[in-house]
């Protein structure tokens, strides 16, 4: 009996011990932290700060390597570029990211929950590791499952967007938004309630949301500039045009065209695209489509002329969107386009953020269709677009253009229906590339609608290297993902091109 008193005893004093070194680690981490990141009260000493979480680190304590991890991520992408003198300080010890997953992923093992949901971040965007949104999900599950409300936001997000491989769906972004109360995914929500992402339009509910979401910068800003544009309005609510400019809409596809006013019927018929039919001025406008693809948020004129360039007879363009002239080098294959060089400026859809007015894209790859609408032919191409400002890629963008301008009775080129009818008929990309320029792993997203043999090949563009990554394999109905390693190519212009049943498809990425 005396054997088990003492047993017993050594168990609950090694638990206490265990429990003590744990408070007091974690204490020390904190009182660390104070120096690193300075107050009035305690003089900011970066170096051995980060020194002494180190130490801490080493002794095993489990919230020193979280707080190691997170300082070398979030330096990278939040205090970089940060105008505070302490956070420039902070960055220029904490600038490693293999460092940041070495440590979170340390923390993760050792059962820290924060460190899931950054370690997921890592995943996501492909940082010091292989790019992988089902290790992402997967840690951003079983962090929210153990209390972690910022990793319901995350998964949120992802489906809003539709990162990487991830089906975009506003109903399953609302699903995760709905269940926590993290101040972000409150902020989203409210935006879904303002757009009708999902849910039915309701203004007074994004309001709601949005007065009593106060833990973060963006809430109050939207806030405060919808607050701004309520005025003028009868029933005290605004409406989507007052948020974007004069000549920006945003209409639901079906509305349009179910409309009584809309009586005519377009017949739209495909027709081949060649250099040819391709070289020339063309006019009409540039789309900036929903996250899914289906609502024109707003439009803004545009401009193209596509020529060879003399003596190369490589093609070129030079491009006027919404007044931003761009020039550069185009590259072509099949139906796909990649311009070099084509960068824009656009005001946000919506005021969220004090200090970020505009949003820079750079345009990437466009696939083409050429379409005769009532015996008028029109130029349309699927955009796919990065947000340099985000990082991120752009929601879908649609050109629409045609070599003979066209004006309505209000004056405007290319009646609204007529568009609305383009959108609908539009092919949605059969392939998507993420990242797009890449710069290591690339995956390639298709989804086959029956049971077909398929065979991937990638190229580049000059044909010096080309592979074949599956070659007649038969592949199931569904979505398919596939991971490529482009770590051994050399930077330029690559073809990725997917093969269903004799059927070509084809999508033109950059390697960086």
């Amino acid at each position: 009996m005396k054997h088990i008193y003492l047993i017993f005893f050594i168990h609950v004093s090694g638990y206490l011990g265990a429990q003590q070194f744990t408070g007091l680690c974690k204490m020390d981490t904190y009182i660390t932290l104070e120096h690193i990141y300075g107050s009035e009260l305690v003089l900011q000493d970066v170096e051995n700060g980060h020194n002494e979480l180190i130490r801490l680190a080493e002794k095993g304590c489990v919230e020193a390597i979280f707080q190691l991890g997170y300082l070398y991520y979030v330096s990278d992408y939040n205090y970089r570029l940060s105008e505070k003198e302490n956070l420039k300080n902070i960055y220029k010890i904490f600038n490693n990211n293999n460092l940041a997953f070495k440590y979170l992923n340390e923390a993760v093992e050792l059962g820290h929950v924060p460190a899931m949901s950054y370690l997921g971040d890592l995943y996501r965007k492909g940082v010091a590791c292989d790019l992988n949104y089902e290790r992402a999900l997967e840690l951003y599950e079983e962090a929210y499952v153990l209390g972690d409300q910022k990793s319901a936001y995350n998964i949120g997000y992802c489906y809003f967007k539709g990162l990487g491989n991830i089906q975009q769906s506003y109903e399953e972004a609302i699903k995760w938004f709905e269940r926590t109360d993290y101040p972000m995914a409150k902020h989203w929500l409210a935006i879904c309630y303002y757009f009708g992402h999902g849910v039915s339009i309701d203004k007074q509910k994004t309001l709601e949301i949005l007065s009593s979401n106060k833990g973060n910068l963006n809430s109050p800003t939207l806030l405060e500039h919808l607050e701004e544009l309520m005025a003028d309005e009868s029933d005290g609510l605004l409406t989507p045009t007052n948020v974007v400019h004069e000549e920006e809409k945003m209409d639901s596809v079906e509305e349009i065209l179910n409309a009584d006013e809309y009586s005519l019927e377009h017949e739209v018929k495909i027709t081949d695209l060649s250099l040819d039919n391709l070289e020339g001025e063309w006019v009409g406008q540039f789309l900036d489509l929903d996250y899914a693809g289906g609502k024109i948020m707003r439009s803004f004129s545009a401009n193209f002329t596509i020529s060879k360039q003399n003596g190369s007879g490589r093609l070129i363009y030079e491009a006027s969107i919404d007044t931003i002239i761009n020039k550069g080098k185009v590259e072509i294959f099949d139906n796909s386009l990649y311009f070099e060089d084509f960068k824009l400026v656009l005001p946000r859809l919506y005021k969220d953020h004090p200090k970020i007015p505009n949003y820079e894209y750079e345009i990437l790859s466009a696939d083409l269709e050429l379409k005769s609408i009532d015996n008028m032919s029109y130029l349309t191409a699927l955009v796919e677009t990065k947000n340099i400002t985000t990082d991120e890629p752009g929601s879908p963008k649609l050109l629409v253009l045609t070599s003979d301008k066209i004006f309505t009775e209000n004056g405007e080129e290319i009646s609204e229906d007529i568009l609305e009818q383009l959108l609908k008929d539009q092919d949605k990309n059969f392939i998507s590339l993420y990242p797009n320029p890449f710069e290591n792993d690339l995956l390639i997203h298709y989804e086959l609608e029956t049971e077909v043999v398929t065979t991937i090949q990638i190229y580049s563009l000059d044909l010096s290297f080309s592979e074949t990554v599956i070659d007649n394999e038969y592949q199931g109905k569904g979505k398919k993902v596939y991971h490529y390693d482009g770590s051994a190519l050399k930077k330029g212009y690559y073809a990725v091109r997917v093969i269903t049943n004799g059927k070509e498809h084809t999508k033109i990425i950059a390697k960086i």
